[in-house]
């Protein structure tokens, strides 16, 4: 069982660890960041306004796993951003879908958001599939693209509807 708790300062060090690579760095924050992740960047990073950090937590493990936050984009519009699982060894293992599902709850039913939103990599079959799994539907193809070592990364915009949510939990 996952659960969201709120990401503060004692949780830089693990994020930095987690994110070893300039390409992860980009995958998982685009270019918000400069590699390496230090305690400055992040610092600075929550003191965005219309944010909600979170550690992901596995209480089964009793252990931190993963990072992700929400971001307020427009009224009744929250987008999930900075998503990542920090061990690659739980990847692939059902904890992207148990985290999307907690942080669409966590939107519609405690920030009042009738729509989420997520921009994912083109090339990020895996994670595309995960977002589709909840119900997320690709609305947009994005001309955006983030260079990294010359090769050009297109973004998919993708949403999913309060509606849709509670209609795919209810499918259970």
């Amino acid at each position: 069982m996952i659960a969201l708790k709120k990401f503060t300062s004692k949780d830089f060090k693990q994020l930095i660890q987690w994110v070893d690579s300039p390409k992860l760095l980009i995958q998982f924050a685009g270019p918000n960041f400069n590699f390496p992740l230090n305690e400055e960047q992040l610092e600075q990073h929550l003191k965005l306004p219309n944010r909600r950090h979170f550690v992901i937590y596995d209480s089964n493990r009793n252990e931190a796993i993963g990072h992700a936050e929400i971001q307020k984009i427009a009224t009744h519009t929250g987008l999930i951003c900075r998503v990542l699982l920090g061990n690659p060894g739980d990847r692939g293992k059902g904890f992207g879908k148990m985290l999307i599902n907690e942080l669409c709850h966590y939107g519609f039913e405690k920030c009042h958001f009738n729509s989420m939103e997520l921009n994912v990599y083109e090339w990020n079959s895996n994670a595309i599939k995960c977002y589709e799994s909840v119900g997320f539907k690709v609305t947009s193809y994005q001309e955006h693209l983030v260079n990294f070592n010359n090769e050009k990364w297109k973004i998919l915009r993708m949403r999913l509807d309060k509606k849709n949510f509670n209609s795919y939990l209810n499918s259970f």
